[in-house]
């Protein structure tokens, strides 16, 4: 029975590590110099990026709450050309990076794609009774496309 047991667990965790291959290798990794915005498309102007890096520090420095704003180009890896869903790409980076304080896990992942109009809110634990999936969708709905319509945001 033992070891079965062991056989079980090699294969569920091969099996596992192989699925989480390809999109762990399109995560790249945490540049050395980041603090809250990483924008890895070069979407924000400098004065942007500095005004919204620093007010998001200051945010996790006041609540002890970690806000992640990533910009991607895109969701498809240039080497192997697969493409992922917003969804495993954000968990994903948001697992990857270690987004918030281990203790507490009130970490929050704002994930941008905009050549391809996509955008997403992660929640650690420690936050999901307040960020719900709900008031995430809400807050994409009523606060985060509104502002790109209008050109509130806008490539810089």
């Amino acid at each position: 029975m033992r070891s079965l047991a062991l056989v079980i667990i090699t294969v569920m965790s091969t099996a596992l590590t192989m699925a989480q291959r390809p999109i762990d290798k399109f995560v790249r990794p945490l540049p050395s110099q980041a603090r809250a915005v990483v924008d890895f498309d070069d979407f924000l102007t400098q004065e942007d990026f500095i005004e919204l890096d620093n007010d998001l520090v200051r945010y996790d420095s006041l609540t002890g709450n970690t806000i992640v704003l990533l910009i991607l180009p895109s969701l498809t890896d240039t080497v192997t050309l697969r493409s992922y869903t917003i969804e495993a790409t954000a968990l994903a980076y948001f697992n990857t990076w270690g987004i918030g304080r281990k203790e507490t896990n009130r970490g929050v992942l704002i994930l941008l794609v905009p050549s391809q109009r996509q955008v997403r809110i992660t929640v650690g634990r420690g936050l999901e009774t307040v960020l719900t999936n709900e008031t995430c969708s809400l807050i994409i709905q009523e606060q985060i496309i509104p502002h790109f319509k209008e050109g509130a945001i806008t490539r810089g």
